[in-house]
């Protein structure tokens, strides 16, 4: 077997991850750019359709387009006044707050299997590592 390389095997994982957390929050009705909308506001509401697109990793047309649907759906509210460029006090709703949790223990459960396949101790130590090698490709 040809040896593979560290940058391919990243990428295999990641995408292996992505496709189970894309399935895991299908189950729930959202997709991944949903979920980091509702995770940002959750986590301490945001100031700008730009803030919440650098925190999601997506761009501020994306951001406002998600805001709006996650606000259709009523899983967020803003109070009247909030200009349409501004997120302003933007929160969750009830229903927020509960599809985020929903979803919040799918990607628990994911992450839990990979505990479950490495065991602790390896598991512990491949964080480490990919914190190492972020770091390693983070410096100029």
């Amino acid at each position: 077997m040809p040896e593979v390389s560290i940058g391919r095997r990243i990428r295999l994982a990641q995408q292996a991850y992505r496709a189970a957390i894309d399935r895991g929050l299908r189950s729930r009705g959202l997709t991944l750019s949903q979920h980091a909308i509702l995770a940002a506001v959750g986590e301490d509401g945001l100031l700008s359709n730009a803030e919440l697109a650098r925190r999601s990793s997506i761009t501020p047309q994306s951001a406002h387009e998600l805001l709006r649907v996650l606000e259709e759906r009523g899983l967020l509210e803003r109070p009247s006044g909030a200009g349409p460029g501004r997120a302003g006090e933007i929160r969750l709703t009830s229903a927020g707050r509960r599809t985020l949790a929903a979803a919040d223990a799918r990607v628990t459960a994911i992450d839990a299997r990979i505990t479950e396949a490495l065991g602790d101790g390896q598991a512990r130590r491949l964080a480490e590592l990919l914190a190492a090698a972020t770091d390693a490709l983070d410096e100029p």
